[in-house]
């Protein structure tokens, strides 16, 4: 993981010595890669904490179902659910 400056600065992050934007990232399952980023990753720095419920890394040869975009891996991350009260 790096980043750039302070809080809320660019945020990348590097799996199994490939590239930030070799890593596939999932808020809920769907993809926000960030195609006006000048290689397509996705900015961490962005990323609020206070609703996540879990994180979910792959690593590995499996991260290949998801596409030539997760060579490094895939991060999934499920935020918690709304409540009707």
């Amino acid at each position: 993981m790096v980043q750039q400056g302070g809080p809320g600065a660019e945020t990348s992050v590097f799996m199994r010595g490939t590239n930030s934007n070799h890593t596939k990232v999932l808020v809920d399952g769907i993809d926000v890669s960030d195609p006006s980023n000048a290689n397509a990753a996705f900015d961490f720095g962005q990323l609020l904490t206070q609703d996540i419920e879990r994180v979910e890394v792959l690593r590995g040869p499996q991260s290949g179902l998801y596409g030539s975009d997760a060579i490094g891996g895939v991060i999934s991350v499920i935020t918690k659910a709304g409540s009707d009260r």
